[in-house]
């Protein structure tokens, strides 16, 4: 039986991990902002034995999926809700996956294996759904592996071919801020030995489309050109800043959230130089 990666839009370099997969495995990119679970699920159209996810691990105290959905509790879960209730969306998409044919399903998430509350999360859910899932407890891409650690496989062989060792980036990114930004919030910072980049037809922003949601009366600007040679990405919940390795910023989502630079567009340039 054949093997499905969903892939989150907002993941880089889809183009790269698609053209690496293995000829038994399917994909789905599914858009953070706009999918649901039944969206998702209607475009599953036949049994797949094993699933894996292809979302970034964000650093937050909670988890979803798709943004639709109550968000899952994750920070000290096993004493605040000890019998995953706030998960009883993401367990019931577990389960349809598993009644259409899943025995496994994988996270390529980064460290997820690492923190003790993610174990304790996985462990209940194993459980609890009499389902294999795995997960990796380091760096999944660029600067690591695509070795699920919790159960020592290697996804390359089920679902990659050895080509995913070109991907430049991983499945980890703590450029997120929640609520009015928490005190542990950094940029997302790329070297220059592999610059980011930001496909427009992919994703309207590193956020998938969640920035249109927060517009409401607010003008917001669109990203309609792909953005390549990033240095670093820096974001609120609605707007996002881009600065490039020569030194310019790019900005766009709601302008009202900083996603309109035309006030301050003469201070910014050079940025990247050190005085």
């Amino acid at each position: 039986m054949a093997n499905l990666i969903l892939i989150d839009s907002r993941v880089p370099g889809i183009s790269d991990i698609t053209s690496s997969l293995t000829p038994d495995t399917e994909c789905i990119i599914f858009d953070y902002a706009i999918d649901t679970f039944e969206s998702i699920q209607m475009r599953i159209q036949k049994p797949y034995t094993s699933v894996v996810i292809a979302q970034h691990n964000y650093g937050l105290p909670w988890f979803n999926l798709v943004m639709g959905t109550a968000p899952v509790r994750v920070k000290d879960i096993e004493t605040i809700d000890p019998e995953l209730e706030s998960w009883s969306e993401f367990i019931a998409f577990l389960q349809w996956l598993k009644e259409n044919g899943a025995h496994c399903v994988d996270f390529l998430a980064c460290d997820l294996w690492a923190n003790k509350d993610w174990v304790y999360a996985i462990n209940k859910l194993r459980s609890m759904l009499r389902l294999t899932i795995r997960a990796s407890i380091d760096i999944t891409g660029a600067d690591g592996n695509f070795v699920l650690e919790s159960d020592n496989v290697d996804t390359i062989g089920i679902y990659f071919t050895s080509e995913i060792l070109k991907y430049k980036y991983n499945f980890y990114t703590n450029s997120t801020p929640y609520g009015n930004g928490p005190a542990t919030y950094t940029p997302l910072v790329f070297t220059a030995a592999n610059p980011g980049y930001i496909s427009a037809t992919a994703y309207n922003s590193i956020l998938g489309t969640a920035a249109a949601t927060f517009a409401g009366a607010n003008q917001s600007i669109p990203l309609t050109q792909d953005i390549s040679n990033v240095a670093m990405v820096c974001m609120s919940d609605a707007a996002v800043a881009v600065l490039k390795t020569n030194g310019t910023v790019v900005a766009y989502g709601v302008k009202a959230y900083g996603g309109d630079t035309s006030p301050v567009a003469s201070q910014l340039y050079n940025i990247t130089k050190r005085k």
